[in-house]
């Protein structure tokens, strides 16, 4: 039992450090280190501003992000939804829906 819920959080820490690594990718969320040894955390607002957080609430501006990108997707088109489909990467291009690309004989 100890083993399972040992797994359940190592499973849980990877998931949110990867969310982490996409919203510092994307610049949701920005990290600043000073010579002095501080940390500043910004985090992009609706309008496009960065706000300045503290680091407690670096995971509070992770959750925000992983909330955005579900929006996201639950407001795209089903056309668009379907290309991302795993298993299902180049139906698009097989029905030539992404404009007039070839294939090379």
């Amino acid at each position: 039992m100890t083993y399972m819920l040992f797994v359940l959080v190592l499973a849980l820490g990877g998931a949110a450090g990867l969310l982490a690594a996409r919203a510092v990718r994307s610049e949701h969320l920005v990290v600043f280190s000073h010579r002095g040894g501080e940390v500043f955390f910004m985090e992009r607002v609706e309008d496009g501003r960065y706000q300045l957080i503290p680091p407690a609430r670096a995971p509070l501006a992770v959750w925000r992000f992983a909330r955005q990108r579900a929006a996201a997707l639950l407001r795209a088109t089903p056309r668009v939804a379907l290309e991302h489909v795993p298993g299902r990467p180049f139906q698009a291009l097989r029905r030539g829906e992404r404009g007039a690309r070839t294939a090379h004989a």
